[in-house]
């Protein structure tokens, strides 16, 4: 109940809306409240994102599935591991003697996918639920005790290579804004590295009353860096300003206080 309060209390915060992005539970009477017609316009981009940006839009439910199924690398490889351990997992439920907590967290692992589905059906979202499920069923199976720590040892070997070896992610993902990973480092104990991998300078611009540092031109549409405040990307501005006629602004002098968007005539 804790979790859910700040869960609900942290969107309507963001956004004036207690289960945003959906809007069908309500929403309160906020002077930051995200307009309707935005919300629509970002629910359409981060479900493309969950269909390796491929616009299936008008496709039947079925032609979706298979489509989401059959994506290529690491998306397609755990969208079918999550589907096989669902399907299979109710057999270990059916064996363990201590039944409720396994059936729980498997009721679960089902009712968070749906409205995954409906907003964004990218495998990060529920990853959590493919490692778990996938250890109990590994548990169940394998019965030697020495195995399963060497799998354990091998496991962790494995995870922790990514860590200190810089790989080249080409195999694993399609998007090219990831296709490496930061390693660790010795400075890294006592200094954290910057919270944003985006090196750019900023440039001062002025849309509509709205005044903003906004990166480089050729950075991407989504991304903004780590520069003054407020800060967000020239061509977000741009674009909501031309197809939406909305513009940010503040809610009052201090920037502490937040934004609220200002429609135009």
């Amino acid at each position: 109940m804790i979790t859910f309060v700040l869960f609900i209390s942290k969107n309507i915060i963001i956004s004036g809306y207690p289960l945003y992005p959906i809007q069908q539970f309500g929403s309160i009477d906020l002077d930051w409240k995200v307009p309707s017609n935005i919300i629509e316009f970002y629910k359409t981009e981060t479900y493309l994102e969950g269909m390796n940006n491929t616009n299936i839009t008008f496709n039947n439910f079925s032609e979706k599935f298979k489509f989401w199924l059959f994506l290529p690398k690491l998306d397609g490889l755990f969208n079918k591991m999550y589907l096989i351990l669902i399907i299979t997992f109710p057999l270990i439920i059916y064996k363990l003697k201590n039944k409720t907590p396994l059936l729980i967290i498997y009721l679960l692992a089902i009712l968070q996918f749906i409205p995954l589905w409906h907003t964004s059906p990218q495998y990060r979202f529920f990853f959590v639920f493919i490692a778990f499920l996938a250890i109990q069923e590994l548990s169940f199976i394998l019965k030697n005790k020495n195995l399963k720590v060497y799998l354990v040892v091998f496991a962790s070997i494995i995870t922790a290579i990514p860590v200190f070896i810089s790989i080249n992610l080409n195999s694993f993902t399609s998007n090219h804004f990831a296709m490496t990973l930061d390693t660790f480092k010795l400075k890294n104990i006592f200094t954290p590295e910057k919270n944003t991998k985006t090196l750019t300078d900023f440039t001062k611009e002025t849309i509509d009353g709205f005044e903003f540092y906004s990166p480089n031109e050729d950075i991407y549409f989504w991304i903004t860096g780590d520069g003054n405040l407020p800060c967000v990307n020239k061509k977000q501005i741009e674009y909501f300003h031309k197809y939406y006629k909305y513009i940010p602004e503040l809610r009052s002098k201090k920037l502490n206080d937040g934004f609220r968007s200002k429609k135009l005539n």
